[in-house]
């Protein structure tokens, strides 16, 4: 055991907190109890790194044993980015193996690390995340910042701006922050399930969607429902589908909005439906292409307002030659203003409309917010498909799986 000064005590604290890391991830991943390969590989990421810097107290950085933990912990992290990617998963992986062949290859005969090559393992886990912020904007700011943190702590140790103890002092709370980050429900553990459905969702041609989807939310979070209707949206942005998206009272909220990137999104329309608002620009003396014109606009909380809203879009998706996908959130929280009568009188009266146009409906509701079941059942007949969100998983219970 070799004599621990200051440095050695700062390198073993680092290696402790390093494997606290990824043994608490391992606890994360068991607790999920499914095939959560992003909480799994960063487990075994930092597990591996903290073996890494232990390993610094008997060997020189340029031996074999501690090279190839380290680039194994970089993989586990890079390929763990990749599996919340599942378009670009493939991709991740193959980098992953040449570079880890090519890294062992290139490594030996050195006695000192290229800075180029030791940065390598960073750079490639940094676009990762960079990547992953475009899909889930500000739910990975800590995971980032962490990351940054660390790319910048060992970026300065490489060139001789910290010392050894410094670098593993200031490393513990990158590395902190970056576990806070990865274990954020709102990105590592709601989309994992619900992007394997969505990929194979599609494939679906638009012309077979059901027109009317009652989206039921059991138990579940506002994070997981944001969630869904921000992959509903880039999906249908990709097929060419605009998008509806009503919000009564502001259930979601303008910051929620533009932490999501809908705010100003080209294929989205945002109406907010409130109590008391100005006169809406829905008359024939606009015309649709308000609603190309701007990308948010008011409604009064009336159910004449709401089907005037609704013929207004169908008429705009039969003008523009696109389809059109109304998303209202929330359906439950109409039935408990309106009355359920007033409420089905409507969709059943805009049902014909809806269902001789390009124009989809998804609306959500809340099962456990209605005291008469005859009430939900009633909605649940009139819907030609049920899919449901809960806090484990996404299933449909009506109609073909698409959504």
């Amino acid at each position: 055991m070799p004599t621990l000064d200051f440095s050695g005590i700062a390198t073993l604290t680092n290696s402790y907190v390093t494997l606290t890391c990824g043994v608490y991830l391992l606890h994360v991943y068991a607790m999920h109890g499914r095939r959560n390969f992003f909480h799994l590989l960063w487990a075994l990421g930092f597990l591996l790194y903290g073996a890494e810097i232990l390993l610094n107290l008997w060997l020189p950085t340029t031996h074999i044993a501690r090279i190839t933990l380290f680039i194994l912990s970089m993989i586990g992290w890079f390929v763990g980015v990749g599996f919340l990617l599942p378009k670009l998963r493939k991709s991740f992986i193959v980098i992953a193996i040449l570079t880890l062949l090519l890294f062992l290859i290139v490594s030996f005969g050195f006695e000192k690390y290229p800075l180029t090559l030791a940065l390598t393992p960073y750079i490639m886990v940094t676009v990762g995340i960079i990547l992953l912020m475009k899909r889930y904007g500000k739910f990975l700011y800590s995971l980032f910042l962490g990351w940054v943190f660390l790319l910048a702590v060992n970026l300065l140790f490489l060139i001789g701006f910290l010392s050894p103890y410094q670098a593993d002092l200031l490393a513990i709370p990158a590395k902190i922050i970056i576990l806070y980050g990865a274990v954020n429900p709102a990105f590592a553990m709601v989309d994992i399930e619900m992007q394997r459905w969505l990929l194979k969702t599609s494939q679906t041609p638009p012309a077979q969607h059901s027109h009317f989807t009652l989206v039921k939310c059991i138990r579940t979070s506002h994070l997981r429902e944001l969630s869904w209707i921000k992959q509903k949206v880039t999906d249908n942005s990709k097929r060419g589908i605009k998008t509806f998206l009503l919000i009564l009272y502001d259930l979601i909220s303008l910051d929620e909005l533009k932490g999501l990137d809908l705010l100003n999104h080209k294929d989205i329309h945002i109406v907010r439906v409130l109590r008391e608002t100005e006169k809406p620009k829905y008359g024939e003396e606009y015309g649709v292409n308000v609603f190309d014109e701007e990308s948010s606009s008011l409604i009064n909380d009336d159910l004449t307002s709401l089907g005037f809203l609704i013929s207004r879009i169908v008429k705009y998706g039969r003008e523009k030659k696109i389809e059109c996908n109304i998303i209202l959130y929330s359906l439950s929280w109409l039935i408990h203003t309106h009355g359920w009568r007033n409420v089905y009188l409507l969709l059943t009266y805009k049902m014909p409309e809806i269902k001789n146009s390009q124009t989809y409906l998804h609306a959500f509701y809340y099962p456990e917010t209605h005291e008469e079941r005859t009430v939900l059942k009633t909605f649940e007949k009139l819907a030609e498909q049920i899919m449901t969100i809960s806090s484990l998983k996404l299933t449909l219970e009506k109609g073909k799986f698409f959504g």
